[in-house]
């Protein structure tokens, strides 16, 4: 692909779910996820938001509703598609919808080495709120406020 077309952003679709779990068991292999787990999330409070160029699903955000705020659960941009612009569409697409979900506030764990994602969230208004060890190495806890 020499030129470069705009991804379209938009809820999951049934169609969507073996590329997800795929670009999850890659990006997060611990997760060990499959399509039937991404229906059982979808009923127990996560949406999905997928990034699609030429009908491919490229990139996709996760984020589950809770009381008052929301967590972004993950965030993937394939390797090839990254610098593109598409994980900061892909963010702003779950922020719109926490804000319209009535949340206030939305928070998400990164780890201290995925600088790249790092500095993504911090352009995008994500603050640094504490760290925690696991399995040798710190993940940060990053937060922003919604405008209702």
């Amino acid at each position: 692909m020499d030129e470069f077309q705009q991804p379209l952003i938009r809820r999951i679709e049934q169609k969507d779910f073996e590329a997800v779990a795929e670009m999850t068991n890659r990006h997060f292999p611990q997760m060990d996820m499959t399509a039937s787990r991404i229906t059982r999330r979808l009923s127990k409070g996560f949406y999905y938001f997928v990034a699609t160029v030429d009908g491919s699903v490229v990139g996709f955000v996760d984020i589950l509703l809770r009381e008052g705020r929301a967590k972004l659960m993950g965030l993937v941009v394939e390797d090839e598609f990254q610098g593109r612009g598409i994980g900061s569409a892909l963010l702003n697409k779950a922020l719109e919808f926490a804000r319209t979900q009535g949340k206030n506030s939305v928070y998400l764990e990164v780890k201290q080495s995925n600088i790249r994602a790092i500095k993504m969230y911090e352009t995008q208004g994500f603050v640094f709120s504490k760290e925690r060890g696991e399995s040798g190495e710190s993940i940060y806890i990053m937060s922003r406020k919604v405008e209702t």
